[in-house]
């Protein structure tokens, strides 16, 4: 008889792949890369910032797919409900940053 855990991971297999792997770029700060990232959904994802050389091995890495940006994520946060940025927490958005990598006013 099997353990009612390996029945579980099976299943679990089937109905989740991990292989496919998604990016979407959000914003740029100088010498830098913000995007999501996520793995078997493109909806599930988590955000990153990586330095410019950095980004793109990442991508060559993991073999991703780029996806366009997502416009309804530049609305104002009052008009997208539940739904936030890390960004929108911190006061800190990709174009607050002029070239020379300091906060504008």
């Amino acid at each position: 008889m099997s353990k009612p855990h390996q029945n579980r991971d099976s299943i679990a297999d089937e109905a989740f792949n991990t292989r496919p792997r998604f990016v979407r770029v959000t914003g740029h700060r100088p010498g830098f890369v913000e995007f999501d990232f996520a793995i078997g959904e493109p909806d599930i994802y988590i955000e990153m910032i990586l330095p410019d050389e950095g980004f793109k091995d990442f991508c060559e890495l993991n073999q991703v797919t780029l996806l366009e940006a997502n416009n309804e994520a530049e609305a104002p946060i009052e008009a997208r409900g539940f739904e936030w940025r890390l960004s929108d927490a911190t006061g800190r958005q990709s174009d607050q940053f002029d070239t020379d990598n300091k906060k504008t006013e």
